[in-house]
């Protein structure tokens, strides 16, 4: 292969070709991009992130129910990776939401584990929280997990907070 040389290098200096350092690159890009998301540090990131975006989803439920006078219905299956709010004017026939995110799609490798509400766990299954005007919803905590962490999203309606646990 011939190689590239600048003026002033001496002849028969050795230097990469293009298409060397091409390869080179492209291996190296291929090594990143296979060893970066499996870096413990960026799936807690996500993880811690993926919790947020539920609590934030709850927080906006209790709200909206209060100030708008309407029913909100947080449906999950557990097991799954996302969250779905739905709203109705009346109780009895809810429909996606507009104007306002309705749905949290989970990283791939969180999971929801399990819902305690009124006293009563659930581990498998479709699971329903229901938000009511002026009321909120009852206390309910929602387990997250992934790659062998875990913590507790809980709602308390009676001072309205979300707390990450």
């Amino acid at each position: 292969m011939r190689s590239l040389r600048t003026e002033g290098s001496p002849p028969g200096a050795a230097g990469f070709t293009l298409l060397e350092l091409a390869v080179v690159l492209a291996l190296l890009g291929a090594i990143l991009l296979t060893a970066i998301p499996r870096l413990s540090i960026f799936e807690e990131a996500a993880f811690r992130s993926d919790a947020r975006k539920v609590a934030a989803l709850i927080r906006q439920l209790d709200d909206s129910s209060a100030s708008e006078k309407s029913w909100y219905r947080l449906k999950f299956d557990i097991g799954g990776r996302s969250f779905e709010a739905e709203k109705s004017l009346d109780g009895a026939v809810f429909a996606k939401l507009e104007g306002m995110p309705g749905r949290v799609n989970l990283g791939r490798t969180t999971g929801i584990t399990g819902l305690v509400q009124s006293g009563s766990s659930q581990k498998t299954g479709a699971a329903f929280v229901f938000f009511e005007p002026g009321a909120g919803a009852e206390p309910f905590s929602i387990s997250l997990e992934s790659g062998g962490k875990s913590c507790t999203i809980s709602y308390n309606p009676y001072s309205g907070k979300v707390k990450i646990i």
